[in-house]
């Protein structure tokens, strides 16, 4: 950073709708990475102490900051409902997710569910589940595109970062 790299920075941990309160928050306090993290709605069970000296890192070399995450609520109507129906046609086409995903990482992506979550879940609500986490890597991949150009950084966790079904198979 010293030397003049300015990458965009796509967080997994802040939802894509609360982008208004990650600009909101810099505005009012540019180098209060407590602050941001307070009110750009960071309420769910990451590490905050972990991710707070790079959030203030960002902050203190004025880095784009993006919310990279698919909203909880979104996430959850995905995995009951198709994509269309949730996203709008256009925003699938638009993320590439109109296609169906070959039958190998369609389940590859439902073995990695059935795995995180201790093949505690239904098998019928592994598909959904997928579709899911597959809209999540999209989005998070479609703004790492968007700031290609000037370099773009990914924090999320291990899923999203699965060479083989998360958001680099996106790229």
């Amino acid at each position: 950073f010293e030397a003049g790299w300015r990458p965009a920075v796509v967080m997994e941990q802040f939802d894509t709708d609360r982008q208004a309160d990650i600009e909101r928050s810099r505005s009012e306090r540019p180098l209060d990475a407590q602050y941001l993290i307070a009110n750009a709605g960071a309420v769910r069970g990451w590490k905050w102490a972990d991710l707070e000296p790079l959030i203030a890192c960002v902050l203190q070399f004025d880095l784009p900051l993006l919310a990279g995450n698919l909203p909880r609520t979104m996430a959850a109507r995905l995995a009951r409902e198709n994509s269309d129906a949730v996203l709008g046609a256009e925003r699938v086409h638009e993320l590439g997710l109109d296609a169906p995903p070959d039958p190998a990482w369609q389940a590859a992506q439902e073995h990695a569910i059935d795995l995180g979550h201790c093949g505690a879940l239904p098998r019928g609500a592994l598909a959904g589940m997928a579709r899911a986490q597959f809209a999540r890597d999209a989005v998070m991949a479609q703004l790492l595109r968007k700031h290609a150009a000037r370099g773009a950084v990914l924090l999320a966790g291990t899923g999203h970062v699965r060479r083989d079904i998360g958001v680099p198979r996106w790229l």
